[in-house]
């Protein structure tokens, strides 16, 4: 247990994930203590264990956290994974994307907010425009002013755009208060 979040390891669950996190759960209550997250992944008998239990603490961090508490798997976490062992700081931001850090310097970080959702919108502009409740021409005038200041490759070029939106979500979690 690592302060409000648990961190543990299996081999296969076959699907008893909700009923292990009820049993977690009713345990920790009984116990007096509050459970806000559970961080889970497999492994092998040779798997070092160490390394094992940092994987599913990391899937615990509060920023996975779902309400009420779910279990979280470091297979499910994708491209967040890249961050384990890194700071969650701006700096960070930057190193992976120099453009996104210069969106995000922005007081309100509306330019950041606002390629994060066309991004996880799938670049779908009605999808977006919905999202943050703005008119068409907003967005495109927002669009436009994301490209002058980040630059053409991170709208234009693949691998740029992937990091972008990495760095895009770690600035979101930073922003929330995550920080490691």
């Amino acid at each position: 247990m690592i302060g409000h979040d648990l961190a543990f390891v299996t081999r296969e669950a076959g699907g008893r994930e909700p009923l292990i996190v009820e049993l977690v759960h009713a345990s920790a209550t009984r116990r007096l203590m509050s459970l806000k997250a559970v961080g889970r992944t497999r492994g092998a008998a040779s798997d070092p264990g160490r390394e094992l239990f940092e994987r599913a603490g990391f899937a615990a961090r509060p920023v996975f956290r779902t309400d009420p508490p779910a279990m979280r798997s470091w297979e499910e976490l994708g491209a967040w994974t890249l961050l384990r062992g890194r700071e969650w700081s701006l700096e960070t931001v930057r190193e992976l994307s120099p453009g996104a850090a210069e969106l995000a310097r922005e007081p309100e970080g509306m330019l950041a907010r606002t390629w994060l959702a066309y991004l996880d919108c799938n670049r779908d502009a009605p999808r977006t425009r919905a999202r943050l409740h703005i008119h068409r021409a907003t967005l495109y005038h927002r669009l436009g002013r994301i490209r002058e200041r980040a630059g053409d490759e991170v709208i234009g070029d693949g691998w740029a755009t992937s990091s972008a939106h990495l760095a895009l979500r770690l600035w979101a979690a930073h922003a929330n208060g995550a920080t490691r």
